[in-house]
């Protein structure tokens, strides 16, 4: 019978002795010679009584092709010597007994044999702590998806070169640091970037109101060219120009079936646990080409404005779930970059009359330069009289709340029309709660619902939209180098402008 180390084992220790329940028998008779001792099998003593019987233990540099400190290949456990192999009773006339029950290894045996040498464990002979026991997770370690990747990095980057990233470390800090490339595994892709943008959802996990992982490269608004593809990879070549879908999810549970992987039970997502697109190259994930969520930008499309694709996408799911169809009365409250793209999107949709709440003046002129029917500063004039006053008294059809303010979310049940849709779009801080009537919503039949991300196909329509949109380009009002990205935190932090992005000049060769 073969072992798992390949050797032939017998009849004898490890298979028909034990599968038939009796003490197995020592067979010898392909030993030709003794063993060191400091490579010796050792034996283990039963508890008396018990009826069980001592075995032998597995040597410590058996199996998987390893040499023993003697420089010998090594033999399993079974392959041990008759003069220490202890197994089952000893026979009546022998005069060596059975080692007692907890004799330590290592210990003199009860026949009074010194002990066989040992060589020291490999954390003692290296200077370091013993290793711990058991599958623990380090504290605030990364997962183990992360750190498989981390190890393929640090293994390709001999030989390779370096590009300066942003590094997230903990909320508040983020720097720019030198990371390794590395050749693109099978089936994997490596990205020149040429434009990444910071979003609304960054500066929460900066402020600490969302989780990434301490160590990621933030961005998952991004577009680049591709630079290298891996072994197995025919669909896309260097020189590719293309943006990402950063969702990365299993393919198999229900939501992946019907077509929400933005849902996916075991998502994982670029720039909050795998690197993003802060930084000079970016290696794209296997997993990524096999769901389809790296496309292909058009030729008259510049990257700087195909990486606001992810924004668009997740302003189509918003849009979709409110049911906005032409004729359908919206209300958008706040005028930040998604307020904005609700107003843009939604004038593109048929939507009117649109009414637009924000209190920065600045931000108030864009949306009535980009087709707001009404523009409201909520700190000097009454919202929900000046919705009634456009939709006949109804309150509107749909509801975007843009902005993660908790009393929004109130003001936004006040100014919906009966069967009225209302959309949580932004991230709110954790915790963040608001009294409800719940008859209100009851007797008036509102809905109230969230959105996040985005799904694959609305990913598609978001790239092929943004060529028949060029506000979109205005939307970027900061721009930064990667040697400045930290600064792009500040900017968005004290409301200065609207989108920042981190680009990269040259790449586009435009």
């Amino acid at each position: 019978m073969g072992g798992k180390d390949g050797r032939h084992r017998g009849p004898g220790l490890r298979s028909r002795g034990r599968r038939l329940g009796r003490p197995p028998v020592a067979e010898t008779r392909w030993r030709t010679r003794p063993r060191p001792a400091s490579a010796r099998a050792r034996t283990t003593g039963a508890r008396p009584g018990s009826g069980r019987t001592a075995r032998a233990p597995r040597a410590r540099y058996a199996t998987r092709g390893r040499r023993s400190p003697t420089g010998r290949p090594s033999r399993p456990s079974w392959y041990a010597t008759p003069s220490r192999r202890s197994i089952g009773p000893p026979d009546a006339g022998s005069s060596t007994p059975t080692p007692p029950h907890g004799a330590s290894r290592g210990s003199p045996s009860s026949s009074g044999s010194p002990p066989p040498t040992n060589r020291r464990p490999r954390h003692e002979r290296r200077g370091r702590s013993p290793p711990p026991r058991g599958r623990r997770r380090r504290p605030g370690g990364a997962t183990r998806h992360v750190r498989q990747e981390r190890a393929i990095l640090r293994r390709g980057a001999r030989g390779g070169s370096r590009v300066r990233a942003t590094i997230f470390h903990r909320p508040g800090q983020v720097s720019v640091e030198e990371r390794a490339t590395r050749q693109p595994a099978p089936g994997e892709l490596r990205l020149r970037i040429a434009a990444a943008a910071l979003c609304a959802s960054d500066v929460r996990v900066y402020r600490g109101e969302k989780y990434a992982l301490p160590g990621v490269v933030p961005g998952h608004e991004l577009a680049g060219v591709v630079d290298a593809v891996g072994e197995g990879v025919d669909d896309y070549a260097a020189g590719d120009r293309v943006v990402i879908c950063p969702i990365i999810a299993c393919g198999r549970c229900r939501f992946c079936a019907r077509g929400r992987r933005n849902r996916c039970a075991s998502r994982r997502t670029l720039g909050y646990d795998l690197d993003g697109g802060f930084a000079e190259q970016m290696t794209v994930p296997r997993e990524l080409l096999e769901l389809g969520h790296v496309l292909r930008v058009p030729p008259s499309l510049p990257l700087e404005v195909a990486a606001i694709a992810e924004p668009v996408a997740c302003t189509l799911n918003s849009l979709d779930l409110l049911g906005v169809r032409p004729g359908s009365s919206l209300a958008i409250l706040g005028a930040g970059p998604m307020g904005l793209l609700h107003l843009l999107i939604g004038r593109a949709s048929g939507a009117a009359p649109i009414v637009v709440s924000e209190p920065v003046a600045e931000r108030r002129e864009i949306a009535r330069r980009w087709g707001a029917d009404i523009v409201v500063d909520p700190e000097s004039e009454d919202l929900e009289a000046s919705v009634r006053a456009q939709t006949d008294g109804y309150g509107a059809d749909a509801v975007a709340v843009s902005v993660g303010v908790a009393r929004l979310a109130t003001q936004a049940l006040q100014i919906a029309s009966r069967q009225g849709v209302v959309n949580l779009f932004a991230g709110f801080p954790p915790g963040a709660t608001i009294p409800l009537d719940l008859n209100a919503l009851h007797y008036a039949e509102i809905v109230l619902s969230g959105s996040q991300n985005a799904t694959t196909e609305q990913y598609r329509r978001a790239v092929a939209l943004l060529s028949a949109l060029p506000q979109v380009s205005e939307l970027i009002t900061h721009r930064y180098g990667i040697e400045q990205a930290p600064e792009a935190y500040a900017s968005r932090l004290q409301l200065s402008g609207l989108k920042s992005l981190v680009e990269f000049p040259g790449v586009d060769g435009r």
